[in-house]
């Protein structure tokens, strides 16, 4: 994966973390990045690679001879974690046309679910529905409970982005329900709490969705899994800005900020400063 070759490759130029990530990241940052826990946004992958003398082709060769087809999902997961998603939804749709894979239910499945998310994150809404809801009834029909939770989470976000928060909501209470027939793996599960959290809130269902936002960093703590911790620390803050209780919401949104600085994530610290602005504003009106 991802995280282990470029451990391997600095190992191969017998260099430290530290030497590694100077000027680049933190120790800590590479560490998560080599043992998995973190994905590195791609301008970081770039200067990681710079680093090491490779290219981002050194790290992710083509699958064209590969015939193994759980060899060549591995590498449609190594583009969705540099966001190349072009190449991610060219190469899945290829894999999908192939018969092959149909007679390989899980296989199917998850290259269902990565071709949607390279849609999604193209903002080609319509067409990542598609895809998330054929994964979600293949997953009912081979009757695959966790793959199935994993679809229409995703499905509810698309929802979501389509602007139903009925629709999104009822996928995602769906999913719901089926984490207590079979808990998913708890990436998957932080995720849905988090969409829960987040649908609830748009709703207006505050209590809702602070129930949902806390188990949520329960879990992330309890298993070590912190890569949603910016987003739900920023649903926290909002829910406290929709309480008017400004201080705490600044704690959050700060929190937050320090989240998607050590995951060098643009979008999500320019979205911490927006609304920690915003916050602090408020704070200022009501004190003046």
């Amino acid at each position: 994966m991802l995280g282990e070759k470029i451990r391997t490759l600095r190992l191969q130029k017998n260099m430290s973390q530290d030497a590694a990530s100077s000027g680049i990241c933190s120790r800590s940052m590479l560490s998560h990045i080599e043992t998995g826990r973190t994905l590195p946004s791609l301008d970081l992958l770039k200067k990681l690679c710079a680093r090491l003398g490779v290219t981002l082709r050194d790290i992710h060769d083509s699958p064209a001879a590969r015939d193994d087809t759980s060899t060549q999902l591995d590498h449609l997961h190594e583009l969705l974690a540099y966001k190349d998603y072009e190449a991610l939804i060219r190469q899945s749709k290829e894999i999908l046309r192939r018969k092959q894979i149909q007679s390989e239910p899980l296989a199917h499945l998850d290259c269902l679910r990565l071709l949607g998310l390279g849609l999604y994150h193209q903002k080609r809404c319509h067409e990542a529905r598609e895809q998330f809801a054929a994964a979600a009834r293949i997953a009912e029909q081979s009757c695959l409970i966790p793959q199935r939770i994993s679809a229409l989470t995703h499905l509810g976000s698309v929802h979501a982005e389509l602007g139903d928060p009925h629709l999104a909501l009822d996928c995602l209470q769906q999913a719901e329900e089926l984490t207590l027939i079979f808990p998913p793996d708890p990436r998957i599960h932080i995720h849905l709490l988090s969409r829960l959290s987040h649908q609830h809130l748009a709703l207006g269902s505050l209590h809702r969705a602070i129930q949902y936002t806390r188990q949520a960093m329960f879990l992330g703590e309890k298993t070590g899994i912190y890569e949603c911790g910016g987003h739900l620390l920023t649903t926290l803050g909002q829910i406290k800005s929709r309480q008017k209780k400004w201080q705490a919401a600044i704690a959050c949104f700060e929190r937050a900020l320090k989240f998607f600085e050590f995951l060098d994530d643009p979008d999500g610290i320019a979205a911490s400063r927006l609304h920690l602005a915003a916050a602090r504003d408020a704070l200022s009106v009501r004190a003046a």
